[in-house]
């Protein structure tokens, strides 16, 4: 005999499993991504977020972000790796309000090390929804009008496309 314990983890691990299966079928149905709850139905940037993204592929999103909010977004390198590869950061904030130095800040940094991959989408989607939400969101409007956000996807790109492409 089941115990009502028993049935409602039976029922809970079957709506698990029915969420799980839902998710995969959506995904394997939409290549190009997952629709992102709160963001804009129509974004300028493009962005794909049911993968992880090499350093080709932050460096073309964030020149992207930079490109199409230039009012918003500024690009800068904070040097080069010993890879040749620049460590970018994405500077997100109201440049029309004022000195952006003299702001509020906040540092978002992800990716030190290689194997933290998830890191680097967490920094990604933060920019990219930051700068998309702006126009919709009136927090979102606020924060960009009283603070400034300091964001860099990864800190070791060299290792990071070694962790993708190379023998570990």
């Amino acid at each position: 005999l089941l115990t009502v314990k028993t049935m409602k983890f039976a029922s809970c691990l079957l709506a698990m499993i029915v969420l799980l299966t839902s998710v995969a079928t959506l995904a394997a149905a939409d290549p190009k991504g997952y629709i992102t709850a709160g963001a804009p139905s129509n974004p300028k940037v493009k962005a794909i977020w049911n993968k992880y993204h090499d350093y080709a592929e932050s460096t073309r999103m964030m020149r992207d972000l930079a490109a199409a909010y230039p009012e918003f977004a500024k690009l800068e390198s904070a040097g080069k790796t010993v890879g040749d590869r620049e460590m970018w950061v994405l500077t997100v904030t109201n440049f029309a309000k004022g000195d952006a130095s003299s702001r509020p800040g906040m540092w978002i940094d992800g990716a030190i090390h290689a194997n933290e991959i998830q890191a680097t989408e967490v920094v990604l989607y933060t920019a990219w929804y930051l700068l998309e939400s702006r126009a919709s969101n009136e927090v979102i409007e606020k924060l960009l009008d009283e603070r400034v956000f300091f964001l860099m996807p990864m800190m070791s790109p060299d290792s990071r496309d070694a962790h993708f492409y190379e023998p570990n």
